[in-house]
């Protein structure tokens, strides 16, 4: 299967290599993101078109909207629908939640909407931070994305638009207060200085 990947931050770097290291899945190079807001990372394919010959596109944190929706699917890094959008550890700690995850999903026209084929959770516990969430994600996140891989191998794609799926819950900028924003701001710089590429 040819993938194409949509994302370059840590997690799209270290996913797509370890696909290449544990797969025969070939990867046939990456789509960067646009804004360069969340945690760059050294991404070990070439950069191409988003036009590129494939069999899926696969988008690992990507930041803008996919037109093709056809034969895309997305690795969201939380659980849906209760967790859609942005910002997800800041608000699993807000939230004082018990459990986060990651949910993959096939991309339609709505933000974090589509049909799930897979989830995973992990436990937070309230002496958690933000970094030490986001570390316990990047552990599970590559291996959780060639499972839902090898499970798209099986699941007949006629199928999948009849997977779950509900409206899920969006957090946006628009919904945290001015204090919230500073420090979701200071808990960005110090995981891009802790995770981001070298």
């Amino acid at each position: 299967m040819k993938i194409l990947i949509f994302g370059s931050t840590y997690l799209s770097a270290i996913t797509s290599e370890f696909l290449i290291k544990n797969s025969d899945y070939e990867l046939i190079g990456y789509v960067a993101n646009k804004k360069r807001l969340t945690i760059p990372g050294k991404m070990p394919l070439k950069e191409v078109s988003e036009n590129a010959d494939c069999d899926i596109i696969l988008s690992l944190q990507y930041d803008q909207m996919i037109k093709n929706t056809n034969k895309s699917f997305n690795v969201h890094p939380g659980l849906l629908p209760g967790y859609g959008g942005v910002d997800i550890l800041y608000h699993t700690i807000k939230n004082k939640s018990f459990e986060q995850g990651i949910t993959f999903h096939k991309i339609t026209n709505s933000l974090d909407r589509g049909p799930i084929l897979s989830r995973i959770s992990y436990p937070v516990f309230a002496i958690d931070t933000i970094e030490i969430l986001y570390e316990r994600m990047s552990l599970i996140f590559p291996l959780f994305v060639l499972s839902s891989l090898k499970l798209l191998e099986i699941v007949p794609w006629q199928m999948i638009d009849k997977c779950y799926s509900v409206k899920p819950n969006i957090y946006n900028s628009s919904q945290v207060a001015d204090d919230d924003i500073e420090s979701y701001r200071e808990t960005g710089v110090m995981l891009k200085n802790k995770f981001g590429a070298k």
